[in-house]
């Protein structure tokens, strides 16, 4: 692994065919590289599955996986089970044998979850899963380039088994979700530990709020220790009969790293994002986006900090019932260098089902920012865009959406 930064442009397709009255599902998944595809985590890959009900508590499970990437190509094979043994429980198993040009290994997974319904407002849910190498070839040695099915990479390269213990617990009432979530991963190259929790809350037909925390933390042997910290709020309005609808999220984030190459860096930034969408009339909308974010660094001792922000605005009109055109600007600026950054763009959407659109662009200018490129598709060159609309009973499902993305 090295310290650069690698990009890979795909585009996805997925679909499942139920037959023999629902018995027997096939599956298929593909993602197709196009353009740069440096970035070894994301080939070309084709998933052909089948899940078969055996039983009314068995399904035989079988996958053959292909990739191709710019430095390798693979071939993994996928045979398992999932039974529910008993009232809220699930036992899946497999066992997968992978190729390439430098390895052959089989290797075993087993995981097991409990869920219990305490009360009609709270639910509780365990998990264990282990992924344990079963053989090797003599000739085994690790391609970085290949991504692995299962288990986990190493800042070395090689792949790991692991041992991963997982408890939840939901709390739900009308206007209410309360979803907390504890995590362990322990493996003889690193530990890994996560913490997360969110808070939906409806309080009228119009407003909704939403509030999420996030704590990861990996200690290696050998390489980077990480620690990642996400406190997020959101609020959205969007009343049953309107022209206006605002969401607004907001995120303290710190990360911090050491080990390694044996530079240590450590961060805290606060970023805003703030959307409204305006609708004069049935066939056009015009929005408004504004994000903002100061970052405080240290990288070696040395202190770093600086304010940027982003504006952006889009039309968007309706040339038939299913039929869309928009043109989008947006500047992003950086108030300590004096750098200013643009993005102009055009895209043509399509109604594919009720209240749901795709859209095909293309940015003649852009930027990229890893704080406000993924709320917007700022990066210059072709992309693609999904659109849904919130109606009158989807203020909660808009707050989730902003704790979500």
């Amino acid at each position: 692994m090295d310290d650069g930064s690698h990009e890979s442009n795909q585009l996805t397709l997925g679909g499942k065919i139920p037959t023999l009255n629902d018995r027997l599902n096939l599956t298929l998944d593909y993602a197709q590289s196009i353009g740069s595809n440096d970035n070894s985590d994301f080939p070309t890959r084709a998933v052909v599955g089948a899940e078969y009900k055996a039983t009314k508590n068995l399904t035989l499970l079988a996958a053959q996986e292909f990739t191709w990437g710019s430095g390798a190509t693979t071939q993994d094979t996928r045979l398992g089970m999932r039974s529910a043994l008993w009232d809220g429980a699930a036992l899946t198993s497999t066992v997968e044998r992978q190729f390439n040009e430098n390895d052959d290994r089989v290797f075993a997974d087993v995981g097991l979850k409990q869920t219990w319904k305490i009360n009609d407002a709270w639910k509780m849910d365990a998990g264990l899963e282990r992924s344990q190498t079963i053989a090797n070839a003599e000739h085994y040695q690790f391609n970085t380039n290949v991504p692995p099915a299962s288990g986990a990479t190493t800042s070395t390269g090689a792949t790991d088994d692991f041992t991963s213990v997982s408890g939840g617990a939901t709390y739900q009432v009308k206007q209410m979700t309360w979803e907390n979530r504890l995590e362990f991963r322990l493996a003889d190259s690193e530990n890994k530990w996560g913490l997360m929790s969110g808070l939906v809350k409806e309080i009228d037909s119009s407003w909704a709020w939403s509030g999420r925390a996030q704590v990861y933390q990996t200690s290696a042997s050998a390489g980077l220790n990480t620690t990642k910290v996400d406190l997020r709020y959101g609020l959205v309005y969007r009343p049953p009969q309107t022209q206006w609808i605002v969401l607004d999220r907001l995120d303290f984030i710190i990360d911090d790293e050491s080990g390694g190459t044996g530079i240590s860096s450590n961060s805290w930034r606060l970023v805003n994002n703030f959307i409204t969408n305006y609708r004069p009339r049935k066939d056009l909308q015009l929005s408004l986006h504004y994000s903002a974010k100061y970052v405080q660094e240290t990288i070696d001792g040395s202190d770093y900090s600086g304010y940027t922000d982003l504006l952006g605005v889009e039309g968007r009109y309706d040339i038939s019932k299913d039929w869309d055109i928009g043109l989008q600007s947006s500047i992003l600026h950086s108030w300590n260098s004096g750098q200013l950054d643009y993005c102009e763009g055009i895209s043509i959407g399509y109604n594919v089902v009720q209240n749901a659109w795709i859209s095909l662009g293309y940015n003649l200018t852009g930027f990229e920012d890893k704080d406000f490129s993924q709320a917007e598709f700022t990066a210059r060159g072709p992309f693609v865009r999904f659109r849904f609309k919130f109606d009158q009973d989807s203020v909660r499902d808009a707050a989730k959406w902003l704790g979500s993305y």
